[in-house]
């Protein structure tokens, strides 16, 4: 990442942080950054489903912590676009490219996501109509 990279991380927390403290909103919706912020990682995989996305996620992550890659996934399982927009806002560069990002996305959430990432990876545990 160039320092560019960098100051346009650090300006979006500044404001997201700001946006928090003014009861403003989570400043996590900025359109456009999402590209920016996934730059640099290895691997990308988005998990979707009905059901049973953060126990999939969990497992893809350990297997590849257990492969010697540094893993950035959405824990809290905020798996829409302004969650996912908040993790990568407050998850550090990544250093080299022996690096993941497993990202749990909500069933509806993944046209949107697909259209500004491209994934190496989707895995889709199931899908019911409800």
């Amino acid at each position: 990442m160039t320092i560019l990279d960098k100051g346009l991380k650090l300006t979006l927390k500044s404001l997201t942080n700001l946006l928090k403290l003014t009861k403003f909103g989570s400043g996590t919706a900025l359109p456009g950054f999402i590209q920016k912020l996934t730059k640099g990682f290895g691997e990308i995989i988005f998990v979707t489903g009905t059901n049973g996305k953060t126990s999939v996620a969990s497992m893809a992550a350990k297997l590849y912590e257990e492969n010697g890659f540094s893993v950035t996934i959405n824990k809290e399982g905020s798996n829409m676009m302004r969650g996912i927009i908040s993790t990568l806002v407050n998850t550090p560069l990544p250093k080299s490219h022996k690096n993941a990002l497993i990202l749990e996305v909500e069933e509806a959430t993944i046209v949107k996501l697909s259209k500004l990432i491209t994934p190496q990876y989707i895995i889709v545990t199931n899908i019911f109509r409800d």
